[in-house]
């Protein structure tokens, strides 16, 4: 019961701190400092992980690990904060009382550039080490941060890194990426940076061969059959979820620049596809061109309309 859990994790702790005290500067309390961190990681404990990993000092072998698993930790937390915020802002949910909407959202700004910074800091330790599905879904997540945070060519350099890079393991089939999932993670992430550094590229041409490259990937890796296609709609849905918000969250500059761009790689691969599932795909994503920039009062500007109407083209089409 709940009580024997608090006993039980009330020992946990107990037993790590009195090893700390004994052994400190040893490798035994090293140990017990990485046995807590992962332990308040599971109890959602986020602070006292942070606490313990600031013990860790900076030239221990094992202080990378102990980023990484501190920084996915905060990954995960901005995550599901994010979700609730979204459903607030949509009325899905109500907000709840005494919540302050603007302040949570700067809160979890916050937990996102922590996550990017102690992820990076654990990722450039252990790069030399062997890669496994730890190391992996680090580089993963922090490239999904740098989409987040308008540095797609920051991800995609993290992406194609010939070492531990997402997309090269996944490419190379390297069994750390071989869970389920993770492959279409790679490669709707590696979409979204495609995406997100067109309005800034010198060779779009090349950048949108790249899009198309990870969408015919992302296509097989499903699979053609009718259970594929259906998941491979589903990720493209959220997909176009993900750009909208990376639109409307993007400084005014950016939001034209990068509206431009999407709307440039979804030009190509109209003209170059005629599978259903493609062309349904970008239809929604004309769609979501258009909300995200659509003021919302009264008739939408002239080229917030002509994405509703490229879409109603497409889904005629």
């Amino acid at each position: 019961d709940e009580d024997n859990r608090d006993f039980e994790a009330d020992q946990v702790v107990r037993i790590c701190q009195l090893t700390i005290d004994k052994w400190e500067g040893d490798s035994e309390a090293e140990d017990a400092l990485i046995t807590l961190i992962k332990f308040m990681v599971r109890q959602k404990k986020l602070d006292e992980a942070k606490k313990y990993l600031a013990m860790v000092k900076p030239d221990s072998a094992l202080r990378g690990e102990a980023e990484i698993t501190t920084g996915q930790a905060m990954w995960s937390t901005y995550l599901k904060g994010l979700q609730e915020v979204r459903k607030w802002e949509s009325g899905d949910e109500p907000l709840p009382a005494g919540v302050d909407l603007a302040a949570r959202k700067a809160e979890l700004d916050q937990v996102k550039q922590e996550a990017q910074a102690t992820l990076k800091n654990g990722i450039d330790r252990m790069r030399e080490k062997e890669i496994d599905k730890t190391l992996a879904t680090a580089v993963l997540s922090l490239c999904q941060i740098y989409v987040d945070a308008e540095q797609a060519q920051d991800a995609i350099d993290l992406l194609e890194d010939p070492d531990i890079g997402a997309l090269t393991l996944v490419q190379k089939k390297h069994e750390a990426m071989q869970r389920e999932g993770v492959p279409e993670e790679t490669y709707k992430t590696a979409l979204r940076s495609y995406i997100g550094a067109l309005p800034g590229a010198t060779d779009k041409q090349a950048l949108i061969a790249k899009a198309e490259s990870a969408m015919d990937a992302l296509n097989s890796t499903v699979g053609t059959d009718a259970d594929g296609q259906e998941k491979l709609i589903g990720i493209y849905v959220t997909l176009a979820a993900d750009v909208k918000e990376q639109i409307k969250l993007a400084s005014p500059t950016s939001r034209k620049a990068l509206t431009q761009g999407f709307a440039t790689f979804l030009d190509k691969v109209s003209a170059t596809s005629n599978d259903f599932t493609v062309l349904n795909w970008v239809a929604e994503n004309f769609y979501t061109l258009g909300e995200a920039n659509d003021p919302g009062a009264g008739e939408p500007p002239a080229d917030v309309k002509a994405f509703y109407d490229k879409a109603a083209q497409q889904y005629k089409k």
